[in-house]
Order: C-alpha cells, then structure tokens, then sequence
C-alpha cells in the first residue's frame, strides 16, 4: 500500500474551512521537517488555478495528517503549521503555482517573554517544570 497525507486548514476559530487530499485532488508538493527542540516549518505548494488558495488567510493553521493502511495507521496527525505568508506565480510555460509558507506551532514559544527582571519576587519561582511554567504563563 501506499501512505497518503491530507492537510487540514483551520480557521482562527478552530473550524476546518478546507482539505486538501495528497498529490492530484489536493497539492501539488508538501514539505514540512518537525524538530523536537526547535521550530519546524512547512511548505505547501497548490496549482495556482486551484480555487481554494483564496481561502488561506495569514494565521490559519494547516494540520498534516498520514494515512498509511499497510500498516494500521489511520489518519494520525504528524504536523501543524501556522501560514504567515504565500508566494502565487506564473511560469514561462504557463504553469500557476500558490505557495503557502510557515512556521510550526513551536513559534509561538519563541514570541513568549516572562515580564519579570531577574531575582524579583516575581521571577523567582519553585517547583516542577509544568507548574512553573504554567504560573508564568497566567501572570504574563
């Protein structure tokens, strides 16, 4: 068998507005990488003629998901990407292309900033990972 891959695009409310189901119906190309200490990025190329480019708006979160029955994985999702920006051009020979360019949800970590100096009350805290990490989170 084949492994297929779908992506998913939801809007900033959570709604799932389109899919697009591997290489024909679908996209043309795709490319992410998912690192696990750093942020991943994604590449997703569409025909230019494709009606659903005019869709993706800046935000909009695409979810890839692999379907690989010969060996009973059902659509398990292994990627999301945040669209932050798009390239739509015209070749020589005719062939539009729409490219859609972002990062992976781990750049949401890198925009965060902990609004205390050092040794303040504030920065100063104790305990285990997640808790801590969360009293960050809600008093930022």
């Amino acid at each position: 068998m084949t492994i297929r891959y779908r992506v998913d695009m939801e809007d900033t409310s959570g709604n799932t507005v389109t899919s697009f189901l591997g290489t024909g119906d679908g996209f043309l190309s795709l490319s992410f990488t998912k690192s696990i200490s750093d942020k991943g990025s994604y590449q997703l190329t569409l025909s230019g003629f494709d009606t659903r480019k005019s869709k993706i708006k800046e935000d909009y979160l695409f979810r890839v998901y692999l379907d690989d029955t010969a060996n009973g994985i059902k659509w398990t999702e292994v990627f999301t990407g945040i669209h932050k920006t798009f390239t739509d051009s015209l070749s020589e020979n005719g062939r539009r292309t729409f490219i859609s360019y972002g990062p992976s949800l781990e750049e949401i970590i890198e925009k965060a900033y902990i609004l205390y100096q050092a040794g303040t009350d504030g920065a100063t805290k104790s305990g285990t990972a997640s808790t801590v990490m969360y009293e960050y989170v809600k008093e930022n």
